[in-house]
C-alpha cells in the first residue's frame, strides 16, 4: 500500500479511536551541548503525567528543527500515538545563534547525543527513537556507529554516500575543501540568497566514514525503517537501498515530490503519509 492511501486510512481510524486533546504541551526550549545551549522544540503527548517514548529528530543540511512543515507534521503524528519528540537546530541553522562555521558532522552528532541524554534524564524516556532526514540521516548513522543507544530508527533519504553527495550537490568538492583549508572557510552558494560558510572540518568530517550505513550496522541491530523516493535527485535511491540492505531495514516508497517530500507545501499527502508511517513504525517498535 503506498503512503498516500495509508495516511488517509490511518487518519480516519485515528479520528475514530483517539482523544481530541493529543498534544498536552508543545514548547520551545534549549538543551545544553558542547558548553552552549542549543535550540529545541519538545512535543509531549497527553499522558496524564506518565512516561513515554521519545524520538529525537536530526534535520538536513542547512535545514531547521521544523524542516518547514515536515518535522512538525511528524511530531504531531507521534504525539497522537503517545510518543514525545525533541527537535533541535544544528549550529548555524534555524534559531541557532552559532556561526555556520561550527556546523559539521562532529558538532551535529554531539548535539544529537545531548538531546538523547536530555530525553533520558529530563523527560525520563521509556525508550529512544531517532529520526534523520537527508544529512540528518547520515548524522544518525554515524552516531549509531559511535555507540549512541537507540531502540528504533527511521531514516528519510539518508545522505549516506559522500560520492553521491559530491555528484549531486558538491561537484567541486576537492577545490572547495582546499579553499576551506587555505582560507578558513569556503563560501558555498547552493542558493545565492543563502550562502554558507563551510569550514575545513565540514569537509574533513564527510571523508571520515566511507560507508556510514555499514559502520552503523556493525554497532546497531535494532529495528529500522528507510523511507525514500525514486524521483529523489539529491540522494540517489540506490543510496537508500544500500542502507536498507545494511540495516536489514523495512522500507517505504514516498515518490512524487523528489527530495522535498512535500515538506514545503501547505498540505501534501506524501508528507502526511511519511508522518503517519513514521509514527506507526515507532509505535510498534518503541517500548
Amino acid at each position: 500500500m503506498n503512503l498516500v492511501l495509508r495516511a488517509a486510512l490511518c487518519a480516519l481510524l485515528l479520528a475514530l479511536l483517539l482523544p481530541a486533546c493529543a498534544i498536552a504541551e508543545h514548547f520551545d526550549t534549549s538543551i545544553p551541548s558542547r558548553g552552549i545551549q542549543i535550540p529545541a522544540t519538545i512535543a509531549l503527548p497527553d499522558t496524564h503525567g506518565g512516561r513515554f517514548p521519545v524520538v529525537i529528530f536530526a534535520h538536513g543540511h542547512n535545514g531547521s528543527r521544523d524542516e518547514n512543515r515536515g518535522f512538525t507534521a511528524i511530531a504531531d503524528a507521534l504525539t497522537d500515538l503517545g510518543i514525545a519528540s525533541i527537535r533541535i537546530d544544528f549550529a548555524g541553522c534555524g534559531a541557532s545563534t552559532e556561526s555556520f562555521l561550527n556546523n559539521c558532522l562532529t558538532t551535529m552528532k554531539a548535539d544529537l547525543c545531548a538531546a538523547a541524554a536530555y530525553a533520558q534524564t529530563g523527560l525520563r524516556a521509556t525508550s529512544i527513537g531517532l529520526f534523520g532526514y537527508s544529512m540528518g540521516g547520515r548524522v544518525v548513522l554515524e552516531a549509531l556507529a559511535e555507540g549512541l543507544h537507540a531502540d528504533a530508527a527511521v531514516l528519510l533519504a539518508p545522505a549516506a554516500d559522500t560520492q553521491d553527495l559530491i555528484s549531486s550537490a558538491f561537484k567541486d568538492f576537492s577545490a572547495m575543501h582546499d579553499a576551506a583549508k587555505a582560507d578558513g572557510f569556503y563560501l558555498f552558494r547552493a542558493d545565492s540568497s543563502h550562502p554558507e560558510s563551510l569550514s575545513a572540518a565540514w569537509f574533513d568530517d564527510l571523508m571520515r566514514y566511507p560507508d556510514p550505513a555499514r559502520s552503523a550496522a556493525e554497532a546497531y541491530d535494532g529495528p529500522a525503517l528507510v523511507i525514500y523516493a525514486q524521483d529523489d535527485a539529491l540522494v540517489s535511491p540506490a543510496v537508500s537501498e544500500h542502507v536498507i540492505r545494511m540495516l536489514h531495514a523495512d522500507s517505504a516508497d514516498a515518490s512524487g515530490k523528489g527530495h522535498g517530500y512535500g515538506f514545503f507545501l501547505e498540505t501534501d499527502p506524501i508528507r502526511e503519509g511519511i508522518a503517519q508511517h513514521t509514527a506507526d513504525f515507532f509505535l510498534n517498535h518503541l517500548p
